[in-house]
């Protein structure tokens, strides 16, 4: 299911967060999916893309490069789920950075 959920998803929250006004709720909305494409996602590429949508919406940097997505870097893209995930498992728990 999130196989194929997760290869347009990243792309569309940043065209519906972008089309938004600034007090939308969309991270709010999304958090909880993202954290589940994350979790379950195991395509190295697709992962890559979440990750970059999670930096989009919040503007953090989890030391990951579009370079790094483009070329599959699986120790990069890792590492970076990792942090993501933590990220958004914190701001769950906070909510505090929505």
């Amino acid at each position: 299911m999130f196989r194929q959920f997760s290869e347009w998803f990243p792309s569309i929250i940043i065209v519906f967060y972008k089309a938004v006004t600034k007090g939308s709720n969309v991270k709010k909305k999304s958090l909880s999916v993202l954290i589940d494409c994350l979790r379950a996602e195991t395509d190295v590429f697709a992962t890559g893309v979440i990750i970059s949508t999670v930096k989009e919406l919040w503007k953090k940097n989890f030391r990951l490069s579009d370079i790094a997505v483009e070329r599959r870097d699986v120790v990069a893209i890792k590492k970076a789920r990792k942090s993501a995930l933590r990220f958004l498992e914190r701001t769950v728990e906070a909510n505090t950075h929505i």
